[in-house]
């Protein structure tokens, strides 16, 4: 895989920073768009975040990664030594590769800029680092300065369209919260054959990456507690951030987990003490939805049901049909119940300790779901194992 050196071209109501790149054959721009007011704040003077954002690609692909320009030093000592081996213990499809650079960069060109920005979702995680780092008591070289809202693969099948239509939802929220409001698009996910959950981290880091003459941080909100994250074989990039995030830096940006210190319904105990978050709390996964959560996808229904406990449930009316959600309750409660990963048990603990009861229909149906699970892993398993 070879990446040309970055340019920056306008496009509509946007300024891109594009990058010619040749792999398996193939010859395709990867390109990353802000506004035109965040233009400047482009760097085409070095590659940092195709090469993080293509990584994982070429390692797929098993081809080494040419670079036609600078590289931060610090990134590219970070990549090899350290970050590909948790990449491949994650993943072990994923093949070694070099990262050759033209040329590497020490970063003593330019001090380091002062802005502070975090990926914002609306999300709980994303809602808990704006409590954490704007909302809260914090230094000013921790403090929030710029709100990014990525196109990089979250967005499913909905693709550009539900990107558009989410930042629209959240665009009024940073308003609100006085903070700049940055869209970075890109078309980083047509080179991705891995899914979002695999790469998250490179993907949104990637983009954050394009900003290096505005941000000298990056906070980038946590998936998981501490107690959860490990190295090693899994579905999901954010068991291993505690121990990634920061070998993603360069000399000029600083990438630092937020959220790990917490477990998922600890976090949302805390939104709850934020106002902004009964309007525009999304967390819901299902494409179709309108511009509120669906009110009983897993994502959905495993919230709804934590606020349920918390005891805090009216106050987020405008953003969940709670009509809709208690209708379906009995079997969006089994859904959550019958899921075997940190964050749902973490749901059911919270259930004992309020000494919740739930009735036998609910118990029945989560003892089904988990024996229909089990049979399910048993049939694959015949197909897997000789």
């Amino acid at each position: 895989m070879r990446v040309r050196k970055p340019e920056l071209v306008e496009h509509g109501q946007e300024v891109r920073i594009r990058a010619l790149v040749e792999w398996e054959g193939r010859r395709e721009y990867l390109w990353y768009a802000v506004e035109r007011r965040y233009g400047e704040y482009l760097t085409p003077e070095h590659l940092d975040a195709f090469v993080v954002g293509l990584l994982m690609p070429a390692m797929m692909a098993g081809e080494d990664l040419h670079v036609d320009g600078p590289v931060s030093e610090k990134l590219h000592w970070n990549l090899r030594q350290y970050y590909m081996r948790i990449l491949r213990s994650v993943n072990p499809k994923l093949s070694a590769v070099r990262v050759l650079a033209a040329e590497l960069y020490d970063g003593r060109q330019r001090p380091r800029p002062t802005g502070v920005g975090a990926g914002f979702s609306g999300g709980i995680d994303s809602f808990c680092v704006l409590a954490d780092h704007f909302l809260d008591d914090v230094p000013q070289a921790y403090r929030i300065t710029h709100l990014l809202f990525n196109n990089v693969g979250s967005h499913g099948d909905g693709g550009c369209t539900m990107f558009r239509n989410r930042a629209e939802r959240l665009r009024p929220c940073a308003e609100e919260l006085g903070l700049p409001f940055i869209c970075i698009d890109s078309n980083l996910d047509e080179f991705y054959r891995l899914g979002f959950q695999e790469s998250h981290s490179v993907r949104n880091i990637s983009a954050a990456l394009v900003l290096q003459k505005l941000l000298g941080k990056c906070l980038y909100a946590s998936a998981f507690r501490y107690e959860d994250c490990f190295v090693g074989r899994t579905k999901f990039a954010g068991h291993t951030d505690p121990v990634a995030i920061h070998l993603l830096s360069t000399e000029r940006m600083e990438c630092i987990l937020s959220g790990a210190q917490y477990s998922r319904v600890e976090k949302t105990a805390r939104i709850t003490k934020i106002p902004q978050s009964y309007r525009y709390l999304d967390v819901c996964i299902d494409p179709r939805r309108g511009n509120v959560n669906c009110g009983v996808c897993w994502k959905c229904a495993r919230t709804l049901l934590t606020l349920e406990l918390l005891g805090k449930t009216s106050l987020y009316e405008a953003v969940f049909p709670l009509e809709k959600y208690r209708l379906a309750r009995r079997r969006c409660v089994a859904r959550v119940l019958s899921k075997n990963s940190p964050l749902t048990r973490e749901v059911a603990l919270l259930a004992r300790e309020r000494s919740c009861r739930f009735p036998w229909d609910i118990k029945a149906l989560v003892t089904i779901r988990r024996a229909s699970a089990y049979v399910r892993s048993l049939l694959l398993w015949r197909h897997v194992l000789p």
